[in-house]
């Protein structure tokens, strides 16, 4: 805040200056400390600088406060000499211009300049200055003065800083009428944009950046600079219709009424976002499809290999059984007729290997096509295993779960039989118990789980590699291709837990 003095006006009395007409009209002045011309203590303890100048441009007074300013200690070093001892050379047609209204008898209400200390470097002031009257002339011309150097080097600072900023910032000042003027940019802005934008300055935002006046970006921007409130977006130009750029903008308040908007080109960003986007959902629907065909092969993969059972299970029924029926009843026919050629032991004997022949194929026939698993469904399948494993392995399978699973295809249904039966044959083989626990349930609508768990020996999941693990790795490969998940729960000497969640929709059907 400069000092400002009152301008002559009118028929005032001219105005003497600060050094007063003694009586007589003799002209004195107020002798410093050190003997020299001087203004007094009071003059001395202002921090403002005081000057004064004759019309030739020499420094007739100066305070303690100037002095301060400019680098001097003594007002000897100052007294006499041209003010061009502190003029910096750019600034020296203002001056002229300032000195020329003055010697005209007009005041300077407000100025700034830059300043050339003693020892050689750059300070900045702001002053006021009026000219000196006497006897209705202008004498010379005086005036105070604000060291703003601090000021101005932040405001350089802070300048070269956003000049240098690769970041784009457009300034804006909203005015009382509602209307966002725009005050400038620094250059990273311009870059960004690829515009000059500085035949825009003074417009109003709409009439600056025309494709925002149909946006609420204007009336954003106002409410930044009226209520200080922060706001952040990603921005899309358009240019005739089609996407020219990506920005994301951050607005904020600098000071009441001013706001600034900073923005990044992001469009590069973007669209390798939207090309990784797209990659990507390449990659899950190619991923997709892989799975769904391995589910496809794993599906068809059980249905030929139930398909051989069938034919197999056929084969031994209705040819191998059927002949060694025949065989059978050929042999006892045989014996009646020739009871001296055939004796009555070796015809037994003959009966029983192939009563023990045929138990034997229909056995096999049950094991690799169970009918009750096509005639009943699953639920009465997993029963049947159960007294299978009983009567064939002495192992006691305690079934639990409920429901029907009439309506899971084929295809699920087989591999989850497959699936129980192998689970328990490790039982049998691995685990060292006589009981096993097997649970079947739907665990939401379109999955079907099977769990089996027995109390044996247990193994380590992650270090065991015995047969056991490898055949449960398999198991869970399948599992995985088939579209489903298992999990096992083991530890030695504690037993085994294996759970499958298999799908029971969008399974392959049988075709």
């Amino acid at each position: 805040m400069a000092f400002r003095l009152r301008p002559v006006a009118g028929n005032r009395r001219p105005r003497q200056g600060v050094h007063a007409m003694r009586k007589g009209g003799e002209r004195g002045s107020v002798r410093n400390r050190d003997g020299a011309g001087g203004l007094g203590p009071l003059f001395d303890r202002l921090q403002a600088g005081y000057f004064r100048v004759d019309l030739d441009g020499r420094f007739v007074e100066v305070n303690e406060g100037w002095l301060r300013m400019h680098g001097y200690t003594s007002r000897a070093e100052v007294l006499g000499k041209h003010v061009s001892v502190t003029q910096v050379e750019t600034d020296r047609p203002a001056a002229d211009a300032y000195v020329a209204a003055m010697k005209e008898g007009r005041p300077i209400p407000t100025g700034e300049f830059a300043r050339r200390r003693k020892d050689g470097t750059i300070g900045y002031q702001t002053f006021s200055a009026n000219p000196v009257m006497e006897q209705g002339r202008v004498t010379g011309f005086e005036g105070f003065m604000i060291d703003i150097t601090e000021r101005k080097r932040l405001e350089i600072l802070y300048r070269n800083t956003v000049d240098a900023m690769p970041v784009g910032m457009h300034f804006y000042r909203l005015e009382p009428g509602g209307v966002l003027r725009y005050l400038g940019a620094n250059p990273a802005g311009d870059r960004i944009l690829g515009i000059d934008t500085s035949g825009r300055v003074g417009q109003s935002i709409e009439e600056a950046f025309p494709y925002h006046a149909h946006t609420d970006v204007p009336d954003c921007y106002r409410r930044v600079a009226a209520t200080g409130e922060r706001w952040e977006r990603d921005e899309v130009v358009y240019e005739d219709g089609t996407i020219d750029g990506v920005f994301h903008v951050v607005a904020f308040q600098t000071e009441p009424s001013h706001m600034v908007a900073m923005f990044m080109d992001i469009t590069a960003h973007k669209r390798a976002e939207a090309t990784l986007r797209r990659s990507r959902d390449e990659l899950e629907r190619l991923v997709q499809e892989r799975t769904a065909r391995l589910r496809e092969l794993a599906a068809q993969l059980t249905r030929a290999e139930h398909r051989e059972r069938r034919r197999l299970a056929e084969v031994l029924h209705e040819d191998l059984q059927q002949r060694l029926v025949a065989i059978r009843y050929r042999i006892s026919a045989l014996a009646v007729e020739h009871g001296g050629t055939l004796s009555a032991t070796d015809a037994g004997e003959l009966q029983e290997a192939l009563v023990a022949a045929i138990e034997l194929s229909r056995d096999l026939t049950t094991q690799m096509r169970p009918p009750v698993l096509y005639e009943l469904g699953l639920e009465k399948a997993i029963a049947w295993l159960a007294g299978h494993m009983q009567s064939q392995f002495g192992l006691t399978v305690r079934v639990e779960g409920g429901g029907t699973f009439l309506d899971a295809p084929e295809d699920t249904r087989i591999f989850a039989f497959e699936a129980a039966r192998e689970l328990l044959m490790n039982v049998v083989k691995h685990a060292g118990v006589k009981e096993a626990q097997l649970r079947l349930w739907r665990p939401a609508q379109g999955q079907l789980a099977l769990a089996v768990r027995d109390r044996g020996r247990g193994f380590e999941v992650f270090r065991d590699h015995h047969h056991e693990a490898f055949g449960l790795f398999s198991l869970r490969e399948r599992t995985e291709a088939y579209g489903g998940r298992m999990r096992v729960f083991a530890r030695p000497g504690k037993g085994t837990r294996v759970q499958l969640l298999l799908p029971t929709t969008g399974a392959a059907t049988d075709g």
